[in-house]
């Protein structure tokens, strides 16, 4: 999840970040600010500050305000970026440490790998997926790359992508494939990226209201 702050010559309002467009040549963030955000004119650069949650330091860009919309909760903005500075974003949402999420049980992540049998996710980010493997079952996944088909909850249909082995390890009585999708090999990478950052989001929303609502029992 990340947070984004914005300034126009005065003073600087921090919101979290909603939805990220980065599939064309230049990339679109939506955000939700305070209602005390002021009123900024369409169009105005902007410096922007993007971190992600509870990060000291964040990523200085320049962005231009392309939507700014009052809601019951806050004042909602969409900010635009040049093809340049899209690249930069990309390799900063997209990059190998981006945040992971374990999924629920009640709604897990699927993964088919040929010949595999009894595979669970056991965490998911953007850059790639934590893979757990019975210790019967692992002579099944012999190669280092391999093409695998991932399901997000409440999504009919399969995206596909080729992974790449990074580490292999025990843990417990399972075996933990760490795998990071090949970008070289899948095809529309970053579309599927944006929908499992889309998810990384959501869940990132269920486990903090989990966490809530246990406190309050």
């Amino acid at each position: 999840m990340f947070e984004i702050s914005i300034s126009s010559g005065g003073a600087e309002v921090t919101g979290r970040v909603t939805t990220m467009n980065l599939s064309g040549e230049s990339a679109q963030f939506g955000a939700k600010f305070p209602a005390d955000t002021p009123v900024l004119p369409i169009g105005s650069a902007l410096d922007v500050v993007l971190r992600t949650v509870g990060a000291d330091h964040g990523t200085h860009v320049t962005g231009h305000l392309a939507l700014q919309a009052r809601a019951e909760d806050g004042v909602h903005c969409e900010v635009s970026f040049s093809r340049e500075t899209a690249a930069l974003l990309r390799g900063l949402v997209y990059e190998r440490r981006a945040p992971r999420v374990k999924p629920s049980t009640r709604e897990p992540v699927v993964v088919t790998i040929a010949g595999a049998v009894g595979v669970q996710v056991h965490d998911l980010s953007i850059g790639g997926v934590g893979l757990l493997v019975s210790s019967e079952s692992q002579g099944r996944i012999s190669r280092w790359t391999f093409p695998m088909k991932l399901r997000l909850p409440g999504d009919d249909d399969s995206m596909k992508f080729f992974g790449e082995v990074r580490l292999r390890r025990l843990l417990g009585s399972m075996v933990l494939y760490g795998v990071q999708f090949d970008p070289d090999r899948t095809r529309d990478l970053e579309e599927k990226q944006e929908s499992i950052q889309r998810y990384v989001m959501r869940r990132q929303r269920e486990v903090l209201q989990e966490r809530a609502a246990r406190r309050h029992v």
